[in-house]
């Protein structure tokens, strides 16, 4: 298997924030109910979760689709998140299953509270966890192996974010965005944090 650089991860996040997560980010930021649900059904889709939630649950209950997971997601604050995230993204997802048959339902739950808040939530993905060599649903070992990675390559992952927008002319031309919003977003924590999640979800899916 051949081992990319961070500079390869980078750019592959970079494509990733503007062709998708940047519309569905922005969505949920917003007041209107019916963008933010279009946006939970397309993030869905895009990031292979809708199975997780299926949909007769919400027929019985007459609610549209992602309804009670949007119900349940919009009012969370980063801030209500920062003393214990672990605990605090298990409760959530304990609520959301409660909604849809008691499923274990972690991977789309912290995909769409990432979405909704960022940091400081840790995406859980079954590649990931994989690559991480933990136990599946033992989201404590997850989320502290995958701490501890970041912090391992974070001087290294940085710098590559960093050489963006001098190395990505083509991204930049066809998404028609400036360098300074490259420079702006890719000194974010968050961008960071994905760029190493694109590396371990990519170390799995390329093993021979």
């Amino acid at each position: 298997m051949v081992e990319r650089n961070y500079d390869y991860f980078a750019s592959w996040y970079l494509d990733q924030w503007l062709r998708y997560d940047k519309q569905f980010c922005e969505a949920l930021a917003g007041n209107e109910k019916a963008a933010k649900l279009h946006a939970l059904d397309k993030a869905a889709r895009f990031y292979r979760v809708s199975r997780n939630a299926p949909i007769k649950y919400e027929s019985e209950k007459n609610t549209p689709r992602y309804g009670p997971v949007l119900e349940i997601i919009d009012s969370v604050q980063a801030a209500d998140l920062i003393q214990n995230p672990v605990g605090q993204v298990i409760e959530i997802q304990d609520r959301i299953s409660s909604q849809y048959g008691n499923r274990w339902m972690l991977s789309l739950t912290t995909k769409f509270l990432w979405l909704k808040v960022k940091q400081p939530i840790v995406i859980y993905d079954s590649l990931v966890r994989e690559s991480l060599e933990t136990k599946d649903r033992d989201y404590h070992t997850y989320f502290r192996k995958w701490r501890s990675k970041f912090e391992s390559d974070k001087s290294e992952i940085i710098a590559a974010s960093s050489r963006l927008s001098d190395t990505c002319d083509r991204v930049i031309e066809k998404c028609k965005i400036s360098k300074d919003y490259v420079n702006q977003i890719s000194g974010e924590t968050w961008f960071h944090e994905r760029v190493l999640d694109i590396r371990l979800w990519h170390r799995h899916t390329a093993k021979p």
